[in-house]
């Protein structure tokens, strides 16, 4: 199989971010609604928005008060490292859909995140801060050292995965009440598995393996699995969720 990469756009704005520069020098997650593209960067207090169509500068969105120091090390230990940006189905308070970015919970000051209520044209109207230090207290207390990079949405379920380190090699993935968490509220774990890579042991090469996956049922979904396969390159790794499904369907 071939992968084909096309580049679609240069992430230039159109005013310096928190680093100086005329760029996001970390786009760690993004969204498309309808004809833009939305980008957060870790060291950012905003969102930026890019056309999908033509190279035009982006805009930068705030999401949170303040600002960064521009020294790079200053800014490391300040910024809210915003890893996941994910798009919020139509709900209640939201009647065209919004926007939820969550930082990773490394640090006090990354437990936080924002929802951006988006309109019908798909433009950023309102955003409120979240203080999300009940979630990640209970992340913590069902994994070894909090570090949250990826997410996905199925249905109410927010489903997070904690990246693992060389001194704590397991990624855990994780299924939470989403309606909680967006409530600020402490969310029930509803389902809790681990997922360990071995990239050190790779050769040069990219090659395609499927990653063991080791389940820890959570009491509330008695016998509930998810299949996920692991694309591993030398160093590094990504994974896809391809499904939730009863033990016995798999």
């Amino acid at each position: 199989m071939n992968l084909i990469l096309q580049r679609q756009r240069l992430l230039l704005l159109d005013r310096p971010a928190a680093s100086g520069y005329r760029h996001l020098s970390a786009a760690s997650g993004l969204v498309q609604v309808g004809e833009t593209l939305y980008v957060i960067g870790d060291d950012e207090v905003h969102v930026a928005a890019f056309s999908i169509t033509g190279d035009a500068p982006g805009r930068l969105i705030r999401l949170f008060s303040g600002s960064l120091p521009r020294d790079r090390d200053r800014r490391k230990a300040a910024k809210p490292d915003l890893e996941l940006l994910l798009a919020l189905p139509v709900g209640r308070d939201r009647p065209y859909g919004a926007l939820l970015t969550i930082g990773s919970g490394s640090t006090r000051q990354r437990q936080r995140g924002a929802i951006a209520i988006l309109n019908a044209a798909g433009d950023v109207v309102k955003v409120s801060a979240l203080d999300l230090s009940r979630l990640f207290r209970t992340i913590a207390s069902v994994v070894d050292e909090v570090n949250v990079e990826g997410a996905a949405l199925l249905g109410n379920r927010l489903i997070l995965l904690n990246r693992g380190s060389t001194s704590y090699p397991d990624t855990v993935v994780l299924g939470l009440d989403l309606i909680s968490t967006l409530e600020g509220g402490t969310p029930s774990i509803l389902f809790r598995r681990t997922l360990r890579v071995y990239p050190w042991v790779l050769p040069m090469r990219a090659q395609w393996m499927t990653a063991h996956l080791s389940s820890r049922p959570s009491p509330r979904t008695p016998g509930t699995r998810m299949r996920m396969v692991a694309v591993l390159v030398p160093r590094s790794a990504c994974w896809m969720m391809t499904s939730m499904s009863s033990s016995s369907n798999l």
